[in-house]
């Protein structure tokens, strides 16, 4: 099975072992992800930290507006599934 990596600051990597997922129907392995080293989680935290900062000052103006789009777009899926 191939080893799924993860994404730290925009770079998919490996890190160090790795961990199966098992589906909770039959305790199959439905994945093996790679596990993150201690370094990987410190940036993705200084990453995220940092990306917060930035955001935080972006105008909200459009935001009613994009959930309206996203209710809209989910309805749509939703309403595909049914038919």
């Amino acid at each position: 099975m191939t080893v799924r990596p993860y994404l730290v600051n925009g770079e998919w990597r490996t890190g160090e072992g790795t961990f199966e997922v098992k589906s909770p129907f039959d305790d199959s392995v439905v994945a093996e992800v790679a596990v993150p080293t201690a370094a990987d989680v410190e940036e993705a935290i200084a990453t995220a930290a940092s990306t917060f900062e930035e955001s935080k000052k972006l105008p909200v103006w459009d935001a009613p507006r994009l959930s309206i789009t996203s209710r809209s777009a989910s309805r749509r899926r939703w309403m595909r599934t049914r038919s």
